[in-house]
């Protein structure tokens, strides 16, 4: 649950810079800012720095740590996944492109962009199906991204936006930061790391939240595998060259920060949302590879992307 929840702080400095540690009521989540290259720096030391984990698991392919934090039970996780034939660039772009998410995530009932900071930041709205008898979740996320020399970086935390308060049949969920740090692997392959504390809210017994952290990476491997290797073949189906989070000149057309703060959001007016998932067609389907099963915990499918079945819930656990 808490992987596809999202996200965490790197470190025992606060990550964001407006931000008390821990806060999570909608009052006391930071503004929106745009990422700095001190940002990114310490997120990479996050990724690199293992003295302070404890390892859970160890494969070739697969690693797991988890960290306690000071503040809070709940503990900071980081998993490394290495795939020999997913290029980084082939995982980076699945890891942006909005309209292949709503094809592969089966636990996604909602998710658009709100409106863009700068060429390397955007706020979104992210709602997850959580099986039964949990309410679901959803997310406003600030997300900031940037291509290095043989490194690719991902990372989000929770922002106030006045538009998106919390929605009935919903409980808001808080990513204090999660990211994904991507590197060459071989001659064709990659390395991604996954760092993630978050905040699920609701009654979710802290333990449980922990244990599901130290249990969950094998499926998310399978499932993230399963997709990035269909993901060439649909994505030159659907609009190929859109592809903003490489090319900034793509957003021009985007709504601003300043205009999300007047304008109404809904998310099927969300002008990257309309342009991303015109003509998507679903991916081809590809045999089964051995690996973990890639079904949601609750083996649902997942509504359909208006949400209108997840707001049905009481918003309470």
């Amino acid at each position: 649950l808490t992987f596809m929840l999202s996200f965490s702080r790197p470190s025992d400095v606060s990550f964001n810079r407006n931000m008390s540690e821990n806060k999570a009521s909608e009052s006391e989540l930071p503004l929106p800012s745009p990422a700095t290259d001190a940002d990114f720096d310490r997120f990479r030391q996050t990724v690199d720095e293992h003295d302070s984990w404890t390892q859970k698991l160890d494969k070739p392919t697969l690693a797991v740590w988890m960290k306690e934090k000071e503040g809070t039970p709940l503990k900071m996780s980081k998993a490394r996944f290495t795939f020999d034939d997913i290029s980084p660039t082939v995982m980076y772009d699945l890891l942006h492109d909005p309209a292949y998410r709503r094809v592969w995530d089966d636990g996604m009932i909602d998710g658009f962009e709100i409106c863009t900071l700068n060429a390397n930041s955007d706020i979104g709205y992210y709602s997850l199906r959580c099986p039964s008898p949990l309410s679901d979740r959803d997310f406003v996320n600030q997300r900031s991204w940037k291509v290095f020399d043989n490194e690719w970086i991902i990372f989000n935390y929770s922002v106030q936006h006045p538009q998106l308060p919390p929605r009935k049949g919903y409980i808001r969920a808080v990513s204090l930061l999660s990211g994904y740090l991507i590197r060459p692997y071989g001659d064709h392959g990659c390395t991604m790391y996954y760092v993630t504390h978050s905040d699920p809210k609701g009654k979710i017994p802290t333990f449980l939240t922990n244990f599901i952290v130290s249990k969950v990476a094998p499926k998310f491997s399978a499932r993230i595998y399963k997709a990035a290797s269909s993901y060439e073949e649909w994505k030159s189906k659907n609009n190929p060259s859109f592809k903003p989070w490489l090319h900034p000149e793509q957003t021009k057309e985007f709504i601003t920060y300043e205009e999300s703060l007047t304008k109404p959001l809904v998310g099927e007016n969300s002008k990257l949302l309309v342009a991303a998932t015109a003509n998507a067609q679903p991916p081809p389907s590809t045999e089964e590879d051995g690996q973990d099963s890639l079904e949601d915990t609750d083996g649902a499918k997942a509504p359909e992307a208006n949400g209108a079945a997840a707001a049905e819930t009481n918003g309470t656990d």
